[in-house]
């Protein structure tokens, strides 16, 4: 992309830092279908009212020794936000940023989440812990993600697009400019720790790529909308002493980036599980990981 949105994540990808995997695709194209299948076993083939008598990725972690952090900037209150919460009530410890119900009315930047995590951090210590930082990352009202200060883009440097566009690609792009700082920031809080961070989206976004009026959430009906937002950013960053102490893994990591052709991140529970160690009883109800550590 011509535009330089992501700095900061660009600087630690030279520095190997990170590892970005392509061809990523979404559990689906909304949050609450996604979380469904990515926080448990969950899949298209199950009965759809049985979603919630599925194994748990928490429940797997907990069952290896792992605790569970949850700090979120989305609300926990609302129709788009019940489910969500219904998981992330099933952590040991659960924080909520800002205000927490106001549904989609919740203006709170994602910066807010960056001391809490720090300070999180000095408070449990070290251990075996597993954390979601749950961000409201570049939803629609783009021009509401982020502050003035990262209003860089302006619509006068989309003038290769239609006027209608102009203003909501420069507010896009400012949102995603906006997420790499902090996104960038959350991963410097854990650079002392040993640590494996992993950074995805639930879902992605039509920006016009189906239709020169429409931007949102993909269109189901609409094949071309499906495929713009069924593809989604996955980064893996690792600590310098995760680096050091699983050398294997962490080679393992970087060699699957460049072998996969395509991952469907309704299998995030298994590749969660592959990074804390922990399998199935039955080893043949194990789905793929991305990763192939264990």
């Amino acid at each position: 992309y011509d535009n330089e949105t992501n700095p900061e994540l660009e600087r630690m990808l030279v520095e190997n830092g990170i590892v970005v995997y392509e061809n990523v695709l979404s559990a689906d194209l909304s949050t609450i279908p996604s979380f469904k299948k990515m926080m448990s076993t969950y899949t298209e083939a199950d009965d759809e009212e049985s979603w919630y008598k599925q194994l748990t990725l928490f429940d797997a972690v907990k069952q290896g020794g792992y605790e569970i952090s949850w700090i979120s900037n989305q609300s926990a209150t609302g129709v788009y936000d019940n489910i969500v919460t219904s998981f992330a009530s099933l952590s040991d410890t659960l924080i909520w940023c800002g205000e927490k119900n106001l549904g989609m009315k919740k203006r709170d930047l994602d910066e807010i989440v960056i001391p809490t995590v720090q300070n999180h951090i000095n408070a449990v210590g070290n251990g075996n812990r597993l954390w979601f930082i749950h961000l409201m990352g570049s939803h629609e009202g783009f021009a509401e993600r982020y502050p003035d200060n990262y209003n860089v883009f302006r619509p006068d440097d989309y003038t290769d697009f239609s006027e209608s566009q102009r203003g909501v690609r420069a507010a896009y792009d400012n949102s995603i400019l906006y997420n790499d700082m902090v996104v960038s920031e959350i991963i410097k809080s854990f650079k002392d720790s040993e640590a494996v961070i992993v950074y995805f989206s639930d879902h992605g976004l039509d920006i016009f790529d189906s239709d020169p009026a429409y931007f949102g959430h993909a269109r189901k009906n609409d094949p071309a909308s499906v495929k713009a937002a069924n593809h989604v950013p996955f980064i893996v960053y690792g600590t310098d002493e995760y680096k050091s102490n699983f050398e294997e893994d962490w080679t393992s990591i970087g060699a699957c980036a460049g072998n996969r052709t395509s991952y469907n991140l309704e299998n995030l529970i298994y590749t969660i599980m592959d990074l804390c160690n922990i399998s199935l009883a039955d080893s043949t109800q194990m789905g793929p990981s991305l990763f192939d550590i264990n």
